[in-house]
């Protein structure tokens, strides 16, 4: 029985054992492997080049060093990503400092440009260095937003409740259902301004509703720049990131994963007393940043589970990247990048980007988890810097198979149910690791026992074996053992190094391959701690390796120490609609390409083209020469691969996801400009009707949060 994991305090105390592993126990049987389900053949996994390369992260602490005054970080993105190094600048008026937790930037000066603080009843700003101080007449007044003097206005109290609305995946998870959620929104900050600077500050309840209460300005007496604004957003008494959701301010398409632009700002909403009075309710809309409250509500529960179950922990600040029409060339990835843009004082070093494109993939509460399961490794476990380009549902190297499955299950964990879905493409997947099932219904990759432990295997197996070992008695100890000597202490037992490669082979696997001089932990290190904890016992560990037929982890002998699709299109400029189709791996079924008119229901179909199965990887291109002038053409492909499939239409032209119109005030917030603010409604004129039927997939987060 599976369970959403509580903390328990007893759980660190299981890895006090300082093993040097052990001898015996019965030989593993090499029995021909189980075929219930489906071996495809995982392919000899032996490098084309068995020289050691050199450690691409070359030996970086996790925090980076300083050097010609530049911090020097490995960034190793999650997904497609591979591990490099990368200097960053130091803002102005800081320099790079060697420190316990690497490379910090510290303050030359008195201070840095920007900073407002109160020192006692003055209202200071640094300006070159220094602190720039203004007489209050009514005293100054600080909080985690601004400083500035108190306004000579009239304030009353305001109490109401902040809501959002949001979409669930519907029960058979063929698309998003479209009815709008009410959910409330629960930790978000709610500022009030008076003459344009913060007057309070306070945090919606833990509760539903998510209700608060603070002081304004007498709506009797405000004008235009006395306003009320919400922010999904968590900070520390001093004002620095503790995690929030921001939008990049980038255009519509997609863009490279980097150090955010100027342009990038906060999420936030805002309203005026008078036109939402106390008790009527506040609501952002769905197609008012909804997608960004809903990434929050998911944000605010890992992470403050994870502080409260691991320990504050320097370093772990995180914001998540949400621009609606924005996608990333990682589609959702996960890495570490410093960013000083929001507050002078503290970098946010840890960054989420999420796709906000067509396919509104943010909805998914299993695709949100699985970036925050990156986090939880990256900072309180030890990440295996294994990255590249892999495909769902064929194997893959054992640090990513172990960095992406581990994410997977902590995702299975956090939502209390063992399937994954995600909408790519136009098209909804999902896989299933009860019943080790991909939404495409092809065979299922399970390793081989003559593999060895370092053979390659699939993510979602690595995810299933760990989802079928998670009880309700032992989940606590899973997730300490994350953050064990055992699994954090290099060189790791188990003697595996880091693998780099370069693209796929004609069979799409990442082969050849390169191992590297950098140790690397991966699933045999993981079970290793729970079996030398005792968090498990080697037969559990066996009912779910099965190490006769498939994974042959020696339970009996522990080391103890104290898809992506691969499919792509490419449309043509010009009048006339023709495309480019793409597939990455070789095909198993045939691929049936259509080019259609979406002006119709069902779409009117033009010219088709079928690529026979057994076709190596490549590429084909289909024109529709006699097209309407007013064609809105689309591309119906359909497939079966290896590990993969195929049914859906992809537009030329995708239905935008239309961003946000900010005609709220101009924001400032620690003395910089942040725009204007979005419009949010008043719940009780334009309240959101939940939908009739079964509770969608996804409710179960409400569940767990109504339990915490």
């Amino acid at each position: 029985m599976h369970r959403p994991f509580l903390a328990s305090a007893l759980a660190a105390a299981l890895f006090a054992c300082d093993n040097s592993g052990s001898d015996g126990g019965p030989p593993i049987d090499t029995a021909l492997p189980d075929t219930t389900v489906e071996d495809t053949g995982i392919p000899d996994t032996a490098p084309a080049d068995t020289n050691l390369a050199a450690d691409p992260c070359r030996g970086l602490p996790p925090g980076g060093r300083c050097q010609n005054g530049l911090r020097e970080l490995c960034v190793a993105p999650t997904g497609d990503g591979e591990p490099r190094v990368e200097t960053f600048p130091c803002v102005a008026g800081t320099r790079c400092v060697d420190s316990v937790a690497g490379a910090i930037c510290q303050a030359v000066d008195q201070c840095v440009d920007g900073q407002v603080e109160c020192h006692g009843t003055r209202a200071a700003e640094c300006v070159g260095g220094r602190w720039v101080e203004e007489p209050c007449a009514r005293g100054c007044v600080q909080n985690a937003l601004d400083a500035s003097c108190r306004p000579n206005l009239a304030t009353v109290r305001y109490s109401n409740n902040l809501q959002y609305q949001m979409l669930f995946a519907r029960p058979n998870l063929s698309d998003w259902d479209p009815t709008p959620q009410p959910e409330p929104a629960r930790g978000f900050v709610v500022a009030s301004f008076a003459n344009g600077r913060v007057l309070d500050v306070v945090t919606t309840a833990m509760a539903n509703p998510a209700t608060f209460n603070i002081e304004i300005v007498d709506p009797a007496v405000a004008d235009d720049d006395d306003f009320l604004l919400a922010a999904p957003v968590r900070l520390t008494a001093d004002g620095d990131l503790i995690y929030g959701v921001f939008d990049p301010g980038l255009s519509v398409g997609s863009h490279a994963i980097d150090v955010p632009s100027e342009d990038a700002r906060l999420w936030f909403w805002s309203w005026t007393a008078t036109r939402i009075p106390s008790e009527a309710g506040v609501v952002i809309q769905l197609d008012g940043g909804g997608g960004a409250a809903f990434a929050f509500d998911y944000l605010r529960y890992v992470y403050d589970f994870a502080e409260g179950f691991y320990g504050r922990k320097a370093g772990t600040s995180l914001a998540f990247w949400l621009g609606m029409g924005v996608s990333w060339n990682c589609g959702a990835c996960f890495a570490q990048v410093p960013w000083s843009g929001f507050s002078s004082n503290a970098d946010v070093l840890n960054h989420v980007w999420l796709p906000g494109g067509a396919d509104q993939g943010y909805w998914s509460g299993a695709v949100l988890a699985h970036e925050l399961g990156h986090w939880v490794m990256k900072n309180y476990g030890a990440s295996p810097n294994e990255g590249g380009t892999h495909v769902m549902g064929i194997p893959s190297h054992p640090g990513l198979a172990w960095s992406e499955g581990f994410a997977t299950w902590f995702s299975s964990l956090v939502r209390n149910e063992g399937l994954y879905y995600d909408k790519q493409g136009g098209s909804f997947l999902w896989v299933d690791l009860d019943d080790r099932r991909f939404s495409s219904g092809v065979p299922w990759n399970r390793p081989w026992p003559g593999g060895g432990l370092e053979q390659m295997i699939d993510e979602n197996e690595v995810a299933s074996m760990l989802w079928r070992l998670s009880t309700d008695e032992n989940v606590d100890g899973l997730l300490a053992a994350l953050s064990s000597p055992r699994m954090t202490t290099s060189p790791f037992l188990r003697g595996y190094t880091t693998r780099t490669w370069e693209g796929l082979n004609a069979e799409g696997y990442a082969l050849p391959y390169t191992s590297t001089t950098a140790s690397a932990p991966h699933l045999a290190d993981f079970l290793d701690a729970v079996v030398c904890g005792g968090v498990v016992s080697a037969n559990a560990v066996d009912a779910v390796t099965e190490p006769a037929s498939h994974y042959p982890y020696p339970s009996w002998a522990p080391l103890c120490r104290a898809g992506q699709i691969p499919f792509e299109t490419r449309w043509d400029p010009g009048a006339t609609p023709s495309v480019t189709a793409a597939w990455l791996v070789p095909l198993e079924g045939e691929l049936r390409l259509t080019l259609v008119d979406l002006r119709t229901d069902p779409p009117t179909e033009g010219p088709s083209l079928v690529i026979p199965g057994g076709t190596p990887s490549g590429e084909a291109r289909l024109a529709w020469h006699d097209a309407d002038p007013g064609v809105e053409a689309g591309l119906r492909a359909e497939t079966r691969g290896i590990g993969w499939g195929l049914a859906g239409i992809r537009p030329r032209t995708p239905k935008a996801v239309p961003a946000p119109s900010r005609t709220g005030p101009e924001v400032v917030l620690k003395g910089r400009r942040w725009g204007r603010a979005l419009p949010v409604v008043r719940a009780d004129r334009e309240p959101a009707t939940p939908g009739p039927g079964p509770a969608p997939i996804g409710s179960g987060l409400r569940a767990t949060l109504k339990r915490r």
